[in-house]
């Protein structure tokens, strides 16, 4: 193997590794200024609505932003994508 193709194979792992520990971040910020949003616009309102449904979980409406970027992530790993159409 040439230096070269030893550099290219590297730099290629490292690329990998980079993305998968910084497409993560980058959706956490985008949840979290999403709940920045809504804790700015409707945040008492969001609080309320949820000691109604859990009378017993104690939340805040400092605690929304972080919660809508854990969120975010959470959901990035779930998300599914159309591959093929069914022809009708």
């Amino acid at each position: 193997m040439k230096a070269l193709e030893k550099v290219g194979a590297i730099t290629v792992i490292l690329g990998i590794v980079g993305f998968l520990i910084f497409v993560p971040i980058i959706i956490f910020g985008g949840g979290y200024l999403g709940g920045l949003i809504i804790k700015w616009i409707v945040g008492n309102a969001f609080v309320s609505g949820v000691h109604t449904m859990l009378p017993n979980l104690e939340f805040t409406k400092d605690m929304i932003p972080f919660v809508c970027g854990v969120l975010a992530v959470f959901g990035s790993y779930f998300k599914s994508q159309l591959t093929h159409k069914k022809d009708d």
